[in-house]
């Protein structure tokens, strides 16, 4: 049943709760006031007294509830804001980075093919010797390392 709070309007909510603030204070404050009278029937002064604690209670506390929740609200559109701009800068950072990228690409892909075509060379005198010839240490070490030797 919670939920159905959302579907309120913010200035009903903060009014009732506004409502229960100054009602608490009203009754508290009248009723400490009839107490100190002599005529005043105590019992039910005493019950209203503890509605009107009770009340001015609840009111401070759904009042803290109530500006917290509005911070929050605050808070998020200001993030959704930030969100905003962010998202028109998307395109011009993709293409920075892009740009950026694809020429570290083609270095990595004229570092490897260098180096499938030097192992390849290097293969057949594996084969041939059936030992492992160190220029394919050599290039294997260099193809670990990156860049072309």
């Amino acid at each position: 049943m919670g939920f159905l709070i959302n579907f309120l309007p913010d200035a009903l909510i903060h009014s009732v709760v506004l409502g229960t603030l100054v009602a608490g204070a009203v009754i508290t404050v009248i009723s400490m006031v009839l107490m100190l009278l002599p005529l005043s029937p105590k019992p039910y002064v005493s019950m209203a007294q503890a509605i009107g604690i009770v009340l001015l209670v609840t009111g401070v506390w759904f009042e803290s509830d109530y500006v917290v929740s509005e911070s929050w609200k605050a808070k998020t559109e200001e993030i959704q804001s930030k969100v905003v701009v962010v998202e028109k800068q998307v395109p011009v950072i993709n293409h920075d980075v892009e740009t950026v990228y694809v020429d570290r690409l083609k270095e990595v892909k004229v570092n490897v093919d260098h180096y499938i075509t030097k192992l390849k060379v290097v293969e057949k005198k594996v084969n041939a010797d059936c030992k492992i010839d160190p220029s394919v240490i050599a290039a294997l070490n260099g193809a670990a390392r990156g860049g072309v030797q």
